[in-house]
């Protein structure tokens, strides 16, 4: 289901629009956007050096968890 032109500029609210080619502009807020993608990218990298490092001990808890799992189910009585 796609949405008609005419909905989605009845949804665009004028004010918002105003505030978004506003901001687009600000120097600080330039530098905000900047500092958080720095800020994203280091977690991206953080998160794969431990997944690099670690990726042994996550497959075998993950083992260990899907055997609990298995082993701790209740049995059917038939």
């Amino acid at each position: 289901m796609s949405i008609t032109v005419e909905d989605r500029i009845d949804a665009i609210q004028l004010e918002d629009i105003k505030e978004q080619i506003a901001t687009l502009g600000d120097d600080k807020y330039l530098r905000l956007l900047e500092k958080e993608a720095y800020k994203v990218e280091d977690i991206a990298l953080t998160a794969l050096n431990f997944l690099s490092t670690h990726r042994k001990v996550l497959e075998v808890m993950k083992k260990c968890s899907s055997k609990h799992n298995t082993q701790t189910k209740p049995q059917k009585n038939n």
